[in-house]
Parts: C-alpha cells; sequence; structure tokens
C-alpha cells in the first residue's frame, strides 16, 4: 500500500466505552466459567464446595490469627501504659535510692530536738547557778546562824571561840561580817559546822582555800585507821556562795545544808 492508497483507506472504527465494558464483562465472565467445574470427572461441584470451604475455613484462621495478634497489641499497649504510670519519668536524673544510712537516720530530727531541749536546759541551770552564786544574801548571820544550828545534832559538837577559829582555819573572825564554828568534843570525832558570813565578795577565795585545807588537815589525820570518820569526812559538803559560806561533817549533812538554802 502506496501512501496515496494509506490516506485514502477508512480509519478503523474505536469502540465506545460501553462496548469496551460489555467485552470486559463477557471475557471475565468465560474466565469464570473456564475456572468453574463442570458436573462431571474429577473437578465436580462437590470438589469445588470443598475447595469453597477450605477457603473459607483457612480465611476464618487468618481472621482469628489477626484477632489474636490485635489482643495481644492491646494487652502489650496497656501493660506498656501501666508501666509508664508507675515508673519514674525518664528526665536524665537517676531517681535517688535512699540507703540504709539514710533509712536509720531517719529519726536524726527528733534526736536533734531533744539534744537541743537538753542543751537549753543545762544552759538555763548554768546560768542560774552563776547568777545565784553571785547574788549577795542581805539574811542577817544571827539568822542564818539559827536556821543551820536549829537543824544539826549538837551533842556532839562545842563552840569554838575566835582564837580556836584561827588556829583551826587561819583566818581572822574580825574581818568578816560573821563566823561561828562547832567541832568535834574529843580529837576521835569527825563532826564540824562552819558558817561564815563575807564582808565583800573579793573574800571568797580566802575562805573557800581555807576550808579546803581544814578538809584535807581532817583526811590526813584519820587516815589509815579512823575508817568511819573518813566515811564522814568523804561525806562532807561546803559551798562559798555570793557573801556567805558553809562547811558541814556528819553523818546526815543534807538537814543542815537544806536549811543553809532555803535561808539564804
Amino acid at each position: 500500500m502506496n501512501d496515496r492508497e494509506y490516506r485514502s483507506a477508512p480509519a478503523p472504527r474505536r469502540r465506545s466505552t460501553a462496548e469496551t465494558q460489555v467485552r470486559s464483562r463477557r471475557t471475565a465472565g468465560g474466565s469464570e466459567r473456564s475456572r468453574r467445574p463442570s458436573a462431571e470427572g474429577p473437578g465436580s461441584r462437590a470438589a469445588y464446595a470443598e475447595a469453597a470451604r477450605r477457603r473459607n475455613a483457612s480465611d476464618d484462621a487468618v481472621r482469628s490469627r489477626s484477632a489474636s495478634d490485635e489482643t495481644a497489641r492491646s494487652r502489650n499497649a496497656s501493660a506498656e501504659a501501666a508501666r509508664s504510670r508507675t515508673a519514674p519519668a525518664r528526665t536524665g536524673v537517676r531517681p535517688v535510692r535512699r540507703s540504709r544510712s539514710v533509712s536509720r537516720h531517719v529519726g536524726s530530727p527528733i534526736i536533734f530536738t531533744v539534744l537541743k531541749v537538753i542543751c537549753l536546759a543545762g544552759l538555763v541551770f548554768f546560768l542560774y547557778t552563776k547568777m545565784s552564786g553571785s547574788r549577795l544574801s542581805t539574811v542577817a548571820f544571827a539568822d542564818m546562824q539559827s536556821a543551820v544550828t536549829g537543824a544539826a545534832d549538837m551533842a556532839t559538837m562545842q563552840e569554838a571561840d575566835n582564837q580556836m577559829i584561827k588556829r583551826l582555819y587561819g583566818l581572822d573572825p574580825s574581818l568578816y561580817d560573821g563566823v561561828c564554828l562547832y567541832y568535834p568534843l574529843t580529837n576521835m570525832g569527825a563532826e564540824e559546822l562552819f558558817l561564815l558570813k563575807l564582808k565583800d565578795a573579793s573574800q571568797q577565795d580566802e575562805v573557800r582555800s581555807a576550808i579546803e585545807a581544814r578538809l584535807a588537815t581532817q583526811k590526813k589525820s584519820f587516815e589509815g585507821y579512823g575508817i568511819e570518820q573518813s566515811a564522814m569526812l568523804n561525806r562532807s559538803v561546803y559551798e562559798v556562795r555570793g557573801n556567805y559560806a558553809i562547811f558541814v561533817s556528819a553523818d546526815d549533812t543534807a538537814p543542815m545544808k537544806n536549811a543553809f538554802d532555803r535561808t539564804y
């Protein structure tokens, strides 16, 4: 066919869309009929039904596995959500774990509070003692002497004069506002009561030294043989407070010392 004949030849007719769809359905129907088994032979309708049943069973199994997988995924998601709620947030900082030493010291604030209270009470007591020791008593010496001797057992003691006071204590009674001394009736006695009122607080040290020297002399006198006397001297009490001084050696020193404290 030359070029002129080609140009003069009629153009092939183009199928419409409807014709194309009908042809496609016919082709599909033919393919379906070709796949559909005939009534005779091994590809009978029973075999086709069996194959369809198997396909349905396989689809059910697939759907069942899919449902199981979905359930497992849901369960895992729930567990992960629960863990995320209970676990501390990961901010790059490790959570602080309380060690055993910290646990043992949980009650430390209470202990510190108790110690503070004890220290405060001790400080108050110290200040009170310091202030009461420096406070001067306005009680007359005669009243103090009467109160203390009234609580003492005077049956084993005798009153000393100024010469005896100088001899035993080395103190001059004229330098003080009042001095009295009661000493044992015999050399084998250790009972003693010494009471003195100072004129000035600067006399405290010399009076304290005199009392300590007298006590040391008495202990040395009964050392080695006077067991009862030594025990009595070891129980003796003395105090220099403000403008008063007292020394007591007796079987029971409490009554005289308490009378001194009350009267002061």
